[in-house]
């Protein structure tokens, strides 16, 4: 089920669980660039993951989900490839919708689902200009199917 909460995603970071397993996902290009919105946020509190997402670009990762440790223990980010390049070439919405289809499945063979706490942004919906209804169609589709929560923070 998706969850909703308002304030800001970053906050989860003042207040972890040990016994838990944080993933904070979005959704990415596959150039190289967290040069905006939350994914320049995301650089800029962990630059050591941005190095790790930088060195794992190139276009056969669409479709995809890296999975990147960071400074705390038990965060990590995830980055769904869901186009492979960004601004005005970005590609079309049902292209991102597809990729991301592909890289939440990707993600959730990944990721050790009985600890995890699943937690975005509404990914999409920003720079992608995907309307979120569409994502949040998918996403919960993917999660029913596991019986997980995902919260989405807005602001």
């Amino acid at each position: 089920m998706i969850h909703y909460i308002k304030s800001n995603l970053f906050d989860i970071l003042n207040n972890l669980d040990t016994h838990k397993k944080y993933y904070i996902i979005h959704s990415c290009n596959c150039m190289a660039k967290w040069g905006a919105g939350f994914a320049l946020k995301l650089k800029q509190l962990f630059p050591e993951s941005y190095e790790i997402y930088k060195q794992s670009c190139n276009s056969d990762k669409i479709g995809s989900a890296l999975i990147i440790s960071t400074k705390y223990d038990n965060v990590f980010i995830v980055c769904l490839f869901v186009s492979n390049k960004y601004g005005y070439l970005k590609d079309e919405p049902t292209k991102i919708l597809l990729n991301t289809q592909i890289s939440i499945n990707d993600m959730m063979t990944k990721i050790d689902l009985q600890n995890a706490i699943l937690c975005s942004p509404k990914i999409n919906s920003g720079l992608f200009n995907v309307p979120w209804i569409e994502t949040e169609e998918l996403i919960t589709k993917n999660i029913i199917i596991k019986n997980i929560d995902w919260f989405v923070y807005v602001l």
